[in-house]
């Protein structure tokens, strides 16, 4: 019986587009069935207290230092765009 994944995920999101092909083959080679759900995360953050991206600092935004957010988008198959 294939496992079903409820994927919450921002269409803004960094994280998302950096993602979303490894989760893709992972989800695909094991046989799961992905439920994609686009939310809006400025409400929650609204009530949650949360900042979203572009209102927290670089550290925080990303938890990396510039060069560990270049080495994961280099990792995950996307190319240096500056």
């Amino acid at each position: 019986m294939p496992v079903t994944i409820d994927y919450y995920m921002s269409l803004t999101s960094p994280w998302t587009y950096l993602g979303s092909a490894a989760f893709a083959e992972i989800a695909g080679r094991n046989g799961a069935i992905v439920n994609i759900k686009p939310c809006k995360f400025g409400p929650i953050f609204e009530q949650t207290g949360g900042l979203p991206l572009p209102k927290r600092s670089p550290a925080a935004a990303t938890g990396l230092s510039d060069d560990g957010v270049e080495a994961l988008a280099r990792g995950a198959g996307h190319s240096d765009q500056s």
